[in-house]
């Protein structure tokens, strides 16, 4: 099929979801279309259908009104000047439609949500990872906005409005698995919500592509490549380093002695070389998904025909949270720490007791006779980067990334994944970074 074809078709499929939606969201819209085949065909049969229409198109209005951007908390133009007028500078230079409201919220992603509502007016919403907005400098997340901006952005049928719709369709699949039993006639249609969201990806990623591609036109490819890097690095740091480390907490601490916001900033800023330069070689080793909607690092880099900006040129005085938000950045902390500890007190006071429970377990003798033979020491079980002694040329940072593609050619991830770190720490260790060849 060709490709205005494939988008045509999908853009019937959205439009046939939605109103199979308006007919199934509430239980009283079929009986009362039902009612009408009993009744003469006069002005009551059509007082009924004119009925039924306006029952479905309010619980339709409902239903969306629901899975609106809610969650997170608000970030005024007024509390935050600073954070305002740099996505107000993002929206005119990328042309993008403007957004209405800002939010902070948990997590490391950033987003445009634009639900549409038949009853009232759609709301565009940038939503905005707290952990992404500590983990970034201000550049770089100027450029997450811009991107995040762009892929929602295009009239009807454009890759853009896709997403945007795709986003309301999910958004309405999770609301439909925990509404109440009124809309469990609309339940039926979870399989082909997801399905849509599914057939969707393949354009999708290639949007993500052309994007990066358009963002490079006007601010280097350089300057993409350093923001696509630091952003999957500092991703990794936080993912396999700061937040294994802190909810292993849990096992000796009924609750936290510090929340974890508090706890990012300082991690960002104190993370070691070799934590970075870990992160960034797990980033560019992440296995290719084409049923991602994220294309991986290494493929949005190759795409760009970039290599990854490494260490010493993603170090930032500043993160973006600090220099943006100013005054409200406390309060944002406090209020983020309330919402994560409000999400996770059950599983913490869960894995406590759990934890507990084994510890006052009797380990039997058998077990501490073979223990130093059988347990190594815990510090010898972390995994190590092995970083040479002696600063290398150019050829050993060559030899070791030719060597991590072969292996990941040959789909054997464990093996390119130490040459990756060989290779990232080769790479900081000779400042040749960005001058990589393939």
């Amino acid at each position: 099929m060709s490709k205005f074809g494939s988008t045509l078709s999908q853009t019937a499929n959205v439009f046939a979801l939605y109103a199979w939606l308006i007919v199934t969201s509430s239980v009283i819209t079929p009986l009362v279309l039902m009612a009408t085949v009993f009744t003469e065909p006069d002005l009551q049969r059509l007082g009924l259908i004119g009925a039924a229409c306006l029952i479905a198109l309010w619980r339709f209005d409902r239903l969306l009104a629901h899975v609106e951007a809610h969650e997170g908390v608000v970030i005024t133009a007024e509390a935050s000047p600073d954070l305002h007028k740099l996505i107000d500078k993002v929206v005119a230079r990328t042309g993008a439609a403007a957004v209405a409201e800002v939010r902070a919220a948990l997590g490391y992603g950033i987003a445009v949500v634009q639900v549409p509502r038949p009853l009232a007016r759609s709301k565009r919403t940038l939503v905005i990872g707290f952990e992404l907005m500590q983990a970034l400098d201000a550049r770089t997340l100027a450029i997450q906005i811009q991107h995040a901006l762009l892929a929602n952005h295009g009239r009807i049928a454009s890759l853009g409005w896709h997403n945007r719709h795709r986003t309301t369709l999910l958004l309405v699949a999770d609301y439909l698995q925990t509404a109440g039993p009124e809309r469990v006639i609309a339940r039926v249609l979870l399989p082909f919500l997801r399905q849509h969201a599914q057939v969707m990806i393949p354009p999708l990623r290639q949007a993500v592509f052309r994007i990066d591609r358009m963002l490079a036109k006007k601010s280097g490819a350089e300057s993409i490549a350093r923001a696509l890097s630091l952003a999957a690095t500092q991703d990794h740091l936080l993912s396999e380093f700061f937040w294994p480390s802190y909810r292993r907490r849990a096992d000796f601490e009924a609750v936290p002695t510090y929340l974890p916001h508090a706890g990012i900033r300082l991690a960002v800023q104190a993370a070691t070389p070799q934590e970075v330069r870990r992160s960034l070689a797990r980033a560019l080793m992440a296995k290719s998904d084409d049923g991602a909607m994220e294309p991986t690092l290494r493929e949005r880099l190759e795409a760009l025909g970039e290599k990854p900006r490494f260490e010493e040129e993603t170090r930032f005085e500043h993160s973006a949270a600090t220099r943006l938000l100013r005054e409200r950045y406390g309060e944002l902390i406090t209020r983020m720490d309330q919402a994560w500890l409000s999400e996770n007190k059950l599983a913490w006071s869960q894995q406590h007791a759990s934890a507990q429970a084994e510890s006052d377990q009797p380990v039997p003798a058998e077990e501490v006779a073979e223990a130093p033979k059988t347990r190594a020491p815990r510090q010898a079980r972390k995994p190590r980067i092995e970083v040479e002694p002696h600063s290398p040329g150019l050829d050993t940072v060559n030899v070791a990334f030719q060597r991590s593609n072969l292996h990941l050619a040959k789909g054997s991830t464990g093996d390119a994944l130490k040459e990756a770190e060989r290779w990232a720490a080769a790479v900081a260790a000779s400042g040749s970074a960005g001058k990589v060849s393939n």
